[in-house]
């Protein structure tokens, strides 16, 4: 926990799933209540995820491995989610807001992605300098099997004399612009956010 006060100027990047490991193939959801999907494209959830090759066995294993793309339409970028759960009624738990009328595609998650998106984003905001905050998701972590440490490693390598905390957490916050320009706080998951503060 910091605190922080005075004339601050904040920056931020967010390293996340690059668009190659993100299907191609948009849905629709078209019910949800917060972070519980139920419906996508007008079918139960379960059935839309069979039909992309998902099974509720995939999703029960894969807790929190299966990124999920979501699109909001107020211009912003996309953000990941992670499936956390299957209820009894056969809707998916998520990691964060999933909201009606949003696009949604299937990703997948590798270490070599997780290396190569945090290096180009450390790398971004390092050129406004300041202190830099980087605190990735546990999801991240996982991919990278028995080197999970190297995703810190990677950042530590190119820091190259920029101070900098670097964190796995459980989840992250970090705000977007969207089409108006003004800045929207979203949940982000699979998602390495750094921030430089100047």
């Amino acid at each position: 926990m910091g605190a922080i006060y005075g004339p601050v100027d904040y920056t931020f990047e967010v390293a996340s799933i690059s668009d190659e490991r993100v299907r191609k193939q948009k849905a629709i959801i078209t019910q949800s209540v917060n972070n519980i999907l139920i419906s996508v494209n007008d079918k139960p959830v379960l059935d839309y995820f069979m039909e992309i090759g998902l099974t509720e066995d995939d999703l029960s294993s894969g807790m929190g491995l299966i990124p999920l793309y979501v699109e909001h339409d107020d211009g912003s970028a996309p953000v990941a989610r992670a499936v956390f759960a299957v209820t009894p009624d056969g809707f998916t738990v998520c990691s964060g807001t999933m909201p009606s009328g949003a696009k949604l595609s299937l990703g997948s998650i590798s270490g070599e992605d997780v290396l190569q998106t945090s290096e180009i984003a450390f790398l971004n905001i390092a050129k406004k300098g300041g202190v830099l905050i980087s605190y990735s998701c546990i999801g991240r972590y996982f991919p990278l099997g028995t080197n999970n440490p190297a995703e810190a490693m990677k950042i530590s390598e190119i820091a190259d004399g920029v101070h900098y905390h670097f964190a796995s957490v459980g989840g992250e916050v970090c705000p977007l612009p969207t089409h108006d320009g003004k800045l929207r706080n979203f949940f982000h998951s699979f998602a390495n956010i750094i921030c430089s503060i100047n």
